[in-house]
């Protein structure tokens, strides 16, 4: 993982991964979660709460939808806005924020990892009408136009909308 930006304050730490971001933080962030739905470009809506095992998208065949391995699922948590600290310009993201867990046993996808914030939430970037994005581990960008998703009900079984 490469360190994207890192609060002055110590209240949190973005990196890179493959298929997304990692943001850790700490409570005061955190407390500042922001739980409105996110609109996708497509029409439909992710509210805080909802799972999901893929986003479709649209555009080119060369940017992939967000696809889970089989048996996972993520769950959408709201948005939390960020210094871009590090950056060329600074300003704000607003980072999406989601947690990932195998459906058979709860067991999350960044419980491995060894942080010293108390808080783990994989992130995409709002890029604004209903697209998110990230920058993978080799720097590339990665933008995603939402269009469609294939949610997870109670019971974890998957329904297309």
């Amino acid at each position: 993982m490469q360190v994207l930006n890192c609060s002055p304050m110590d209240d949190y730490r973005l990196e890179t991964m493959g298929t997304c971001l990692l943001l850790e933080a700490n409570d005061a962030l955190i407390s500042s979660i922001d739980a409105a739905p996110f609109e996708m470009c497509g029409g439909d809506t992710l509210n805080v709460g909802d799972k999901f095992t893929a986003i479709d998208k649209t555009g080119s065949a060369g940017l992939p939808p967000i696809l889970l391995n089989d048996g996972w699922c993520q769950q959408y948590e709201g948005s939390v806005d960020v210094n871009s600290y590090g950056f060329a310009t600074e300003h704000v993201l607003k980072l999406r924020l989601f947690t990932a867990f195998r459906m058979s046993t709860s067991h999350s996808a960044t419980a491995s990892f060894a942080s010293d914030f108390d808080h783990m939430y994989l992130a995409y970037i709002d890029s604004g009408h209903g697209s998110m994005s990230y920058w993978n581990s080799c720097g590339s960008g990665r933008r995603v136009k939402c269009k469609s998703i294939t949610r997870v009900r109670n019971d974890y079984a998957s329904t297309n909308t």
